[in-house]
């Protein structure tokens, strides 16, 4: 069975808070210390530029999350994410849950029809 991780709504809201202030804060870091290094002597251009770049890379990686933590905000069912796989049955998951996961694997044609009949059945008997 396979396992998964998906952030809350609520959750990914405040990524996308965190993120976009971060993406400022990287900014406003850009402009003062290319500001302050603009005017030092003993300063290679390219050591700037290496900062610039690394600013750069640290900027793509926020823009990543920013977008990932948006499209679990707009998808219905969230944007999942395969972390781990788990033999057995899941514990972390509630019954809803469970038949959410139960319908989308039989929509895929990843089980047939009498499979998804018994384990549906499985899971309501927990009731």
């Amino acid at each position: 069975m396979r396992g998964g991780f998906r952030p809350s709504k609520p959750v990914s809201l405040i990524m996308i808070l965190v993120m976009i202030g971060f993406l400022v804060l990287l900014y406003k870091v850009n402009l003062v210390v290319t500001e302050m290094f603009e005017g030092m002597e003993g300063v290679s251009a390219s050591f700037v530029g290496l900062f610039q770049f690394t600013l750069l890379l640290i900027a793509a990686f926020a823009i990543a999350l920013l977008v990932y933590n948006v499209i679990n905000l707009r998808r219905p069912d969230g944007l999942p994410v395969d972390v781990f796989h788990v033999q057995g049955r899941r514990e972390g998951l509630g019954r809803e849950d469970r038949l959410r996961e139960l319908d989308a694997l039989h929509r895929k044609g990843l089980i047939d029809e009498k499979e998804h009949r018994t384990r549906k059945q499985e899971i309501l008997r927990e009731i």
